[in-house]
């Protein structure tokens, strides 16, 4: 029975009966990331530690991150 008569048939349109009789293709594989380079902006460990230092002393306690 040819395809065009079948789904008029059934009812089904003839795409889906296409579309759901192919097979699925397959995934291409991921493309591997670079990897990232640090900003040039960033501070340093040293830095970093000396300004949580700083934030964390009792004369900014009182303050939020943002009067800091």
């Amino acid at each position: 029975m040819p395809v065009r008569t079948a789904c008029v048939l059934t009812g089904r349109s003839r795409a889906t009966h296409y579309r759901y009789s192919r097979p699925k293709p397959a995934r291409p594989a991921p493309i591997p990331q670079a990897e990232r380079k640090a900003p040039t902006q960033a501070l340093s460990p040293a830095e970093c530690a000396q300004a949580l230092k700083v934030i964390n002393s009792e004369a900014y306690a009182a303050l939020s991150i943002g009067q800091v």
